[in-house]
């Protein structure tokens, strides 16, 4: 079968191996042609919305850190073809529908993490070494402000320690970090832009040790889903509580997977993507998690299967950027820079 999307395309072979499938890709933009297992599901769910697909991102990345800032993506760094680490910084106008570039950090880096405060952007921890990163050893505690005015980055507070493929989200003016690779993987820190300072006393540690990990800002909590510890991907969902310092153990993901996307729309936040390591796959699962009642509900797959991409929630519509159709040891021949965006349908 061969199956045409907008600036690229992709020929499946298809074969099975349990609950994997794998398919002969090849990237349009780049003519790379590697084997891209997909981890598929079951059928017959319900779409839950609409997909569509926007121009493509010039330089195809994983990993990167990324963020909405006036209505624009940033997406920043990330690895690019040979493992190699990204100081790119490419700006998606969504209302355009087209890229542009902007300062690039100043250093190379990936498995960041970024988020839009007070009208600019923070960027903290990473690695910059492949070797590194194969040892789970994160080796960037630096982080960066990014000034979209005069488009520039000034160095902030180093973070107490290296920590890389952790997740950090904003709530109420200061910014959370949780998980990760490194000795602090469980601890959160949180940083004060308004002080550039670092608060480490907080004991509420989390529960479980996991890195490539995602989270979520929701009514003033943090929800914490997936990663993968040792390479073994988690289930399990917790919620942080800042008020309280304290964690709850929710019901676990349907679909244990890391390197994933989240989204929160209409008040319930969306899973897609993602890879397992062990079967070397990437996830096509949709998988919606209701806060209110703590259940899921399947819908049907993302058109591309996907890990490690920019992910991003403006006007009510989720755009998914870059990543990889590839996993493990395929992951960096199977870069592209597809955009794809869904238009959740009511109620979803």
């Amino acid at each position: 079968m061969i199956r045409f999307l907008k600036n690229r395309l992709v020929i499946f072979v298809i074969v099975a191996a349990g609950a994997a499938v794998f398919t002969l890709a090849m990237v349009k933009a780049t003519g790379i042609l590697s084997w891209a297992p997909t981890c598929w599901g079951p059928g017959g769910l319900p779409v839950g919305g609409l997909w569509n697909s926007g121009t493509a991102m010039p330089e195809a990345r994983l990993e990167p850190a990324f963020a909405v800032l006036d209505g624009r993506v940033y997406i920043v760094g990330g690895m690019k073809a040979g493992w190699l680490a990204s100081s790119v910084t490419q700006i998606y106008d969504p209302l355009g529908d087209r890229w542009q570039t902007g300062a690039p950090v100043p250093v190379d880096i990936h498995h960041a993490t970024m988020s839009a405060l007070g009208g600019y952007l923070y960027l903290v921890g990473g690695y910059d070494d492949m070797g590194k990163m194969l040892r789970a050893e994160p080796d960037i505690s630096q982080g960066w402000r990014y000034d979209p005015t005069g488009d520039t980055w000034t160095p902030i507070a180093d973070m107490p320690a290296p920590r890389a493929a952790h997740a950090m989200v904003e709530i109420n003016g200061l910014l959370y970090v949780v998980g990760g690779t490194g000795e602090n993987a469980r601890s959160v820190w949180v940083y004060d832009p308004a002080t550039d300072s670092w608060d480490t006393s907080r004991r509420g540690l989390m529960p479980t040790m996991r890195e490539h990990l995602a989270a979520v800002a929701l009514d003033g909590q943090i929800y914490v889903f997936g990663g993968r510890w040792k390479d073994v991907n988690i289930g399990t969902v917790e919620k942080y509580d800042p008020a309280s310092d304290t964690w709850t153990t929710l019901a676990d993901m349907p679909t244990p997977r890391s390197t994933m996307s989240l989204a929160v729309l209409n008040g319930r936040i969306h899973v897609v993507g993602g890879e397992d390591m062990v079967r070397a796959c990437t996830h096509v699962a949709h998988e919606v998690y209701d806060p209110a009642s703590d259940t899921w509900t399947a819908l049907a797959p993302m058109p591309t299967s996907r890990q490690g991409m920019a992910s991003v929630v403006i006007d009510g519509r989720w755009y998914l950027i870059s990543g990889s159709v590839g996993s493990a040891r395929f992951a960096d021949r199977g870069l592209t820079g597809l955009v794809e965006i869904f238009f959740p349908g009511e109620g979803v």
